[in-house]
């Protein structure tokens, strides 16, 4: 396999033979790469009907690989995904019993304690391989041919991490490295000063290293010593950018530009023009510098690798290829082999020239995105491997433009391909895939083939409840979000979404007290007065459900009795008995709130009071008061005060025969002395 960066694109290269793998639902992930946002309103009245929105956890891609019937994702927390084939435990999860038909986490490495973050993720056959972001190479699954790196042929189900090399004949620690990639049993490692490292299978010389030779270590698979089990620095004179790893032959790009390959060699898979002699071996790299026309090659950007041959980038964006061509593979019009690296000329729908910035191979199949994002595809598709809807082989490449349901594609920033299978990372950071799926390894919950791209691991909300009652009307929206409408309910639910990713179901995303229905009773407003005896109250409540009312008396304000049939917001009570208390209790699904305490007015008592203000001015001596014609003061007393103080200040006046007095007082009253008739 091979992975490459190139502008903002990045192709990964993989090709094995087929085998059968077994499959089963697997287990959910303990929890998701990316949060979900939480529903919203969350609040609403207890009638229901209020839509709610929120999403589930989707993680974010940001690296896919393919392995040999499995695939591999790294999310934007750095956290590895596998699906698919799990025979040898390739998938990582620390078991061979199951395979995953939608992605599962790699969390634990081989001792269980929990995993760095990666940076990047490839395979090789039916090994998983994990770069750390300190640099670190981790592997995991078949080691029958030392594949793991680890020095032993033990099948490892989970991570373990390479840190011994060898160096001449010197075991050393691993330095750090910047990129991994595998191919069928050999893997590579580049690092961060440019030198390659390789181990693994080595019959056709693919470590390169100048032998066909192993270790020294017999393996109990093969049988042979054709093995390196650790790390093996190869070409320590030269200075490598990246690496493609096949079935076949490997390439590697140096930094000049130049391709360079070794291992095996035969139908002019290496593209030197020449093929091999049994036994089909080249195991010292050799530089690639004639095309197909006879001229000096250009400097290349990317290189990756099919089943036998290869493809190349040049800086202009162009694509070469090379090798056998039985399935229209090449990508030049024809079933041709090409000995040497030709250019393909390929023409959008207008006929403009394409420029491409990452390739991928697979099995007799090349792929390539182009500079706006969209994927090409061209040779065999026996398994729907092209992913153009049909199972037609196709000699030159041509562009993917619909996904499985009719529907358009979305733009890729990375494609990928193991032996039938091929994916695609979209510029949102989801994942695509196509082809060949006996092993369940496109990803999306089936074991179907897929003869154009499909979603892996679709996510489907299959319920939202408050308080366990299902909301009505759940839709999923067009921008990844779920919407449902609320039930009746009152007070504060919990609000649980169940939902599946890939056909597999997620633990539940709970959110307790996530919706509040309704409100408590609350007073706005409560008055009283009385007047004659009469107590009269009214209030103001407000909440959802709507409050019940009910008043009540006390007259001590400890024990409160019910007024019976009073549940309006008015209460009168005639005859008030003096002190009397009065409260409303208002009640609803929230709670019980009771009002302030009102009282009736105290009892009324006639009693003088001094005056304040607007005494009675002392009449002048030299006035002189009306007379009436019998010579009496006229008065009647019917005009005469009305209040106790009123009475008590007539009564004096006419009794000290003060008329003026009385008069002052009488106009100050407002009153009209009577005449005397």
């Amino acid at each position: 396999m091979s992975v490459h960066s190139v502008a903002r694109g990045r192709a990964y290269s993989f090709v094995l033979l087929t085998v059968l793998g077994l499959w089963t639902l697997a287990a959910a992930p303990a929890a998701m790469a990316q949060g979900a946002a939480a529903p919203a309103p969350t609040a609403g009245p207890t009638v229901g009907d209020t839509k709610v929105t929120g999403s589930v956890p989707t993680p974010v891609f940001t690296d896919v690989a393919a392995g040999f019937s499995t695939g591999y994702a790294l999310d934007s927390d750095g956290v590895i995904w596998a699906w698919g084939s799990n025979w040898y435990g390739q998938v990582g999860n620390g078991s061979t019993s199951t395979g995953a038909v939608a992605p599962v986490q790699v969390l634990a490495d081989a001792s269980g304690n929990p995993l760095p973050k990666f940076a990047a993720v490839s395979s090789a056959y039916q090994v998983g391989l994990g770069l750390d972001v300190e640099g670190n190479i981790w592997a995991w699954g078949y080691n029958g041919s030392g594949l793991v790196g680890d020095g032993t042929y033990v099948n490892r189900w989970a991570p373990v991490e390479l840190t011994v090399g060898v160096q001449g004949a010197l075991q050393v620690q691993l330095p750090k490295f910047v990129s991994v990639v595998g191919g069928v049993y050999t893997a590579y490692g580049l690092d961060a000063d440019g030198h390659i490292w390789a181990w693994g299978a080595n019959m056709n010389g693919q470590i390169g290293n100048g032998s066909t030779a192993g270790d020294g270590t017999i393996s109990p698979v093969t049988g042979q010593n054709v093995q390196q089990t650790h790390p093996v620095e190869i070409m320590p004179g030269q200075t490598f950018t990246s690496i493609a790893a096949g079935a076949a032959g490997i390439f590697a790009l140096d930094s000049n530009g130049s391709i360079w390959t070794w291992g095996y060699c035969a139908s002019y898979n290496l593209g030197t023009g020449t093929t091999c002699s049994v036994p089909s071996s080249r195991p010292t790299p050799v530089q690639l510098t004639t095309s197909a026309a006879g001229q000096p090659l250009p400097p290349f950007q990317a290189v990756a690798t099919g089943y036998y041959g290869g493809y190349a980038l040049d800086g202009a964006g162009n694509i070469w290829s090379w090798g056998p061509g039985s399935y229209g593979q090449v990508g030049n019009g024809s079933t041709n082999t090409q000995t040497r690296p030709v250019q393909l000329s390929v023409v959008d729908a207008q006929g403009a020239a394409v420029s491409f910035q990452a390739l991928a191979g697979g099995n007799f199949t090349g792929y390539a995105l182009d500079s706006v994002g969209n994927v090409w595809s061209w040779g065999y598709d026996g398994y729907g491997n092209l992913g153009n809807g049909t199972q037609i082989d196709q000699t030159v490449p041509g562009e993917l433009k619909l996904d499985v349901t009719g529907g358009p594609l979305p733009k890729f920033q990375a494609i990928a391909s193991q032996n039938m299978t091929a994916y695609g990372l979209d510029a949102d950071g989801r994942l695509w895939g196509w082809g060949a799926n006996d092993a369940g390894q496109v990803g999306n919950g089936s074991t179907a083939n897929q003869l154009a791209p499909t979603q892996v691991a679709t996510l489907t909300v299959t319920s939202v409840t408050f308080d366990g009652v299902p909301g009505t009307g759940l839709t999923w929206n067009q921008d990844g979000t779920w919407s449902v409408d609320t039930p009746p309910g009152c007070g504060q639910a919990d609000v649980v979404v169940s939902y599946s990713w890939g056909g597999v179901a997620q633990t539940p995303l709970t959110y307790p007290d996530g919706f509040t229905y309704g409100s408590a009773p609350s007073f706005t407003s409560v008055t009283s007065s009385t007047s004659g005896g009469t107590f009269t109250g009214s209030v103001v409540v407000t909440g959802d459900d709507t409050p019940t009312i009910q008043w009540q008396s006390s007259s001590d304000g400890v024990t409160w009795t019910n007024l019976a049939g009073q549940t309006s917001a008015t209460l009168t009570v005639p005859n008030a008995g003096a002190g009397t208390k009065y409260r409303v209790q208002a009640t609803n699904c929230w709670a019980s709130l009771s009002s302030d305490v009102l009282a009736a007015d105290p009892p009324i008592h006639p009693s003088p009071s001094p005056q304040t203000s607007n005494p009675v001015s002392p009449a002048p001596a030299s006035a002189a008061l009306p007379q009436s014609t019998s010579g009496s003061v006229a008065h009647t007393g019917a005009s005469l005060a009305t209040s106790g103080l009123d009475a008590w200040l007539a009564v004096a006046c006419l009794a000290s025969g003060a008329a003026l007095l009385a008069m002052i007082w009488l106009r100050r009253r407002g009153e009209v002395l009577p005449s005397a008739g």
